[in-house]
């Protein structure tokens, strides 16, 4: 196969990414709503999903997308959403996490990443709040439980406590996958299960991340590749 046949199939295997990438959002929609039940005694739905889409500067290719589903606390009279529960599928770019290449201080994009978030705003792109690799200077660094899971402890600026756990976007290849790797882990994390009894050693398609201070004297958040243990800074 000579190079030119090849970009077609990059293009077609591309193509396809993004095709399962809009079915595994409609199945992620659709087991989360049914799923609302289960922690239905702490919360409660706000709103409706709002969703937005990640696209290349020239427009041909497609990065991701995001969808956030607002929930309120149920025994509050408060009618603002208390947080908002988000997945953010990204194919490639800023999304990625970073993962450290054999060159000393080389950070390079890990793989397709699906990440699932409780944050006090929606997910949106175009200016907006969604999580990104290196992690925004003017954002705090979260501290990582257990290597698996991104935690801002509630502040001034949230009265929530929020979270990020991110998945191999590759191996959620089924709804079984995406009910046992992705819903019960955030039943789990709404019903403040412990962190690991959420998101198990086992847990299919875990990503565990490290904290790593940069050349620059910058901190930052990388992905531990499996099998590789961390060591403390």
């Amino acid at each position: 196969m000579n190079n030119r046949m090849n970009v077609v199939k990059c293009c077609e295997v591309v193509d396809q990414l993004c095709e399962d990438a809009g079915k595994m959002a409609n199945a992620l929609k659709r087991l989360l709503g049914e799923s609302i039940k289960d922690f239905s005694e702490e919360y409660k739905p706000a709103g409706d999903w709002i969703r937005s889409d990640q696209g290349s500067a020239h427009g041909w290719m497609y990065k991701g997308e995001a969808g956030s589903f607002p929930i309120m606390e149920k025994n509050k009279r408060k009618k603002d959403p208390a947080g908002w529960l988000s997945y953010q599928i990204i194919l490639y770019g800023d999304g990625i996490p970073l993962v450290e290449g054999p060159v000393d201080g080389e950070m390079l994009p890990y793989e397709p990443t699906l990440h699932i978030s409780f944050w006090r705003y929606d997910i949106y792109f175009k200016g907006g709040y969604n999580i990104s690799f290196p992690m925004k200077k003017d954002w705090p660094l979260p501290e990582i439980k257990d290597e698996r899971l991104l935690y801002w402890e509630k502040s001034e600026e949230s009265e929530i406590n929020e979270w990020t756990f991110s998945l191999r976007l590759l191996d959620m290849d089924s709804e079984n996958t995406l009910q046992k790797s992705v819903i019960a882990p955030i039943v789990a994390l709404l019903l403040r299960k412990e962190v690991k009894e959420a998101l198990p050693d086992d847990l299919k398609g875990l990503i565990r991340y490290k904290d790593k201070i940069l050349d620059s004297g910058d901190k930052t958040v990388v992905v531990v590749p499996a099998g590789l243990k961390t060591d403390p800074l």
